[in-house]
């Protein structure tokens, strides 16, 4: 559960603070303990593999390769999210497995759809959330061909759902390649002071006889993702001063910002604040679901078209270029989004009128009916499988039985049980790992790949365990809630649309 290495037991201080604790213990060794853990992660692999099968619900996918640092190998993890029948969101790794080089779609698809079927679950899937590339496309494509295309929501086009952490940093390093420029110097003043431990003493001790708070270190970006950018500018800023008078005082430092480079990476990072706000909130590990980020997403791209008509040419081309690889991804995942915060009771089609009316003007009308449309589409599909699930039963015991009981709109409430569940990025599965990115600890590196599974995945199912029930799933809870009690014209309007049926109502 705590990810310690198996070479514990053989640890001089767990030895003796197991002694303490009862002398005739005697401790097992790390082969014994291996062969324990196989045990419990086959007996919570059949008890996962049980409640998958028991759920009424569809389950979303989300996918993603990791690599180990020693052996440098890959491995995809592969994890499911539901909400169960007490509208606990919950979230389960089914599989950690090697995948060897080269990683083609072929290979990929492969793994994925084995897994699916081993696992029972390519009947009832919602949605595949994957990073976004060529190699992932293409394998979206293969397993629709895999998979029958009935089972999947509105046959197939909804599937693929597209890692929004992704997009955002795709949208804002396109931004930043126009504005590198403008912020060079302060690059090469972070990389000059951070060079030697030397430096960095002195940079400390001059910002401590300036007063200035030193509660941050000066730190290099990272050239794969943009958020540490953001942070390397934040953070020189807020030392503007101390980089002043180290220039007075150290010759050989000849990078110093003007005021008008300070001032343009002010600006540049009152922007991107936005961005990193948001990016925050897509690295949860509870509720990266789509009816929460809807409203952010269309903040984001509210705030773009403003930066367009800024009178920095800079700044605009810089806005362009991020509208232009939002518009490439934002028609691709904004009907999930639209339809998942139609189903949000505390949103519903207000606050879609209310942003696509801002977003799309004179179209926003034909926009809203486009996700009104396939609610209702939604409706039909479900009140139709519904219906033939309980084809032949009598109708009073369909109606007095658990799934139906208290609950006005069972088909709405199946509808939103699958979509509010659907996770819109893949970032939430580092923290089954790692949280500093989507490398392995040396310690995990080093064991067996069907080891390295057991650990992982058994971990991530008694957590699961531990959890559920608890504040972190309140928000869907509170969808639920709310759902049963009220009654809104939206969800008349719905039902009237589709031709309920006298069951349903």
């Amino acid at each position: 559960m705590h990810e310690y290495p198996l070479a514990i037991v053989d640890h001089l201080g767990f030895r003796r603070y197991s002694a303490a604790l009862q002398p005739v213990f005697q401790v097992p060794t790390r082969n014994t303990i291996k062969k324990e853990i196989m045990k419990i992660y086959e007996n919570e692999r059949a008890t996962t593999l049980k409640l998958l099968d028991s759920l009424d619900g569809r389950v979303a996918i989300t996918s993603d390769m990791w690599t180990s640092t020693s052996q440098k190998r890959g491995y995809m993890a592969i994890t499911a999210h539901y909400v169960d029948g007490c509208w606990n969101l919950q979230s389960q790794i089914l599989r950690f497995i090697y995948v060897p080089a080269p990683h083609t779609s072929d290979r990929l698809w492969n793994v994925l759809t084995d897994c699916l079927m081993n696992w029972n679950i390519d009947t009832k899937l919602s949605t595949i959330t994957l990073d976004n590339c060529t190699t992932n496309d293409t394998m979206i494509d293969k397993i629709k061909d895999k998979l029958h295309l009935g089972s999947l929501l509105r046959d197939g086009p909804l599937l693929h759902m597209r890692c929004c952490a992704h997009i955002l940093n795709l949208i804002v390093k396109d931004g930043l390649e126009v504005v590198k420029e403008g912020v060079e110097n302060i690059w090469d003043s972070v990389a000059y002071w951070t060079a030697t431990p030397k430096r960095k003493e002195k940079f400390e001790e001059t910002a401590k006889q300036l007063r200035i708070s030193y509660t941050k270190n000066l730190a290099l970006d990272c050239p794969t993702r943009w958020n540490p950018t953001y942070k390397m500018l934040e953070i020189a800023i807020g030392y503007e001063d101390v980089f002043f008078r180290l220039k007075q005082r150290e010759s050989q430092y000849t990078c110093l910002p003007s005021t008008l480079q300070w001032q343009f990476a002010k600006d540049i990072c009152g922007r991107l604040k936005l961005f990193n706000t948001i990016t925050e909130l897509f690295s949860s590990t509870k509720h990266s679901t789509a009816n929460l980020y809807f409203p952010n997403i269309c903040e984001i791209k509210l705030a773009i078209k403003q930066w367009i008509t800024s009178p920095n040419p800079m700044v605009q081309q810089m806005a362009k270029n991020m509208m232009i690889k939002f518009d490439k991804y934002w028609g691709v995942i904004h009907n999930v989004m639209g339809v998942a915060t139609v189903l949000d009771p505390r949103y519903k089609m207000e606050l879609l009128e209310y942003y696509y009316e801002k977003l799309y003007e004179h179209d926003s009308f034909t926009q809203v009916r486009g996700i009104q449309q396939l609610c209702y589409d939604l409706v039909s599909d479900y009140q139709m499988k519904m219906n033939k699930d309980s084809f032949g039963s009598n109708v009073g015991d369909v109606i007095g039985s658990e799934v139906f009981n208290g609950v006005k709109y069972p088909t709405l409430q199946a509808i939103a049980k699958d979509i509010l569940s659907i996770p819109v990025s893949t970032v939430a599965l580092e923290s089954t790992f790692s949280t500093g990115g989507q490398v392995l600890s040396p310690h995990c590196s080093r064991l067996q790949w069907t080891t390295l599974e057991a650990l992982m995945c058994a971990r991530s199912w008694l957590w699961s365990a531990e959890n559920t029930g608890s504040t972190s799933y309140k928000v869907v809870a509170e969808c639920a809630t709310v759902m049963n009690e009220m009654v809104s014209d939206d969800e008349d309007e719905m039902m009237g649309a589709t031709g309920v049926t006298n069951l349903e109502e």
